[in-house]
């Protein structure tokens, strides 16, 4: 969209839920995250994937880095592909492992089984 600045956007940045824990309550160091863009058009809007801030255990603000999660591209095209040393470039043989039955049907086949539990365990 042409009123959309070029590089404006973050393709991702490392959410960390805030969580509940016997400690406290702060940002879920172990909360790592993955996405993958594999054959997209990504257009000049985005710039790359950002840092994110949370709460440590102490209170105080604490910053996750695109490094220290699991950000990946591959053979993306379009003007905001692969720019600069925030893109990290998946090799043909990891995207290769990207796909809907090792991913997506998996997930939903977890989800549908959570489901059935819930429910199955939900008295009224």
């Amino acid at each position: 969209e042409a009123e959309v600045p070029a590089r404006s956007f973050a393709l991702g940045r490392p959410w960390h839920p805030t969580t509940q824990f016997s400690d406290g309550r702060y940002a879920d160091p172990n909360a790592i995250g993955l996405a993958a863009f594999i054959h997209c058009d990504i257009d000049e809007h985005i710039y790359g994937w950002d840092k994110m801030s949370g709460k440590n255990k102490a209170g105080e603000k604490t910053w996750f880095y695109p490094q220290d999660s699991r950000f990946y591209e591959f053979s993306n095209s379009g003007p905001g592909a692969g720019q600069g040393g925030e893109h990290y470039q998946l090799s043909a043989v990891d995207a290769a492992h990207y796909t809907i039955e090792n991913h997506f049907l998996r997930l939903a086949a977890r989800i549908t089984q959570l489901r059935s539990h819930h429910v199955s365990s939900f008295h009224f």
